[in-house]
């Protein structure tokens, strides 16, 4: 799937810097949900500007204690999820 660039340009001028090719936060993954109507339709009622009016399938992760993270690890490949040994990283 990856980014919508159309949805990504209402946060050009919000002062958020993502690196790219960088890890930015640490999460623990609490649930994977099923991306249908119903789900759709709380989402975009519930945040517009993240979510977009866009309907989506497939799934999406509920994620929680969410850290950003200073990680100097390049990362090739698509968005996902990524395991770390935190013994060789420094955060």
């Amino acid at each position: 799937m990856g980014v919508d660039k159309k949805e990504l340009k209402k946060f050009e001028n919000s002062g958020l810097d993502f690196p790219h090719r960088k890890i930015v936060a640490i999460v623990e993954l609490e649930d994977c949900l099923l991306l249908d109507e119903k789900l759709n339709k709380k989402i975009i009622a519930e945040n517009n500007l993240v979510y977009g009016d866009k309907i989506r399938n497939g799934y999406a992760w509920k994620l929680k204690n969410i850290k950003k993270v200073n990680c100097s690890k390049e990362v090739n490949g698509k968005l996902g999820l990524w395991n770390i040994d935190f013994e060789e990283e420094k955060f």
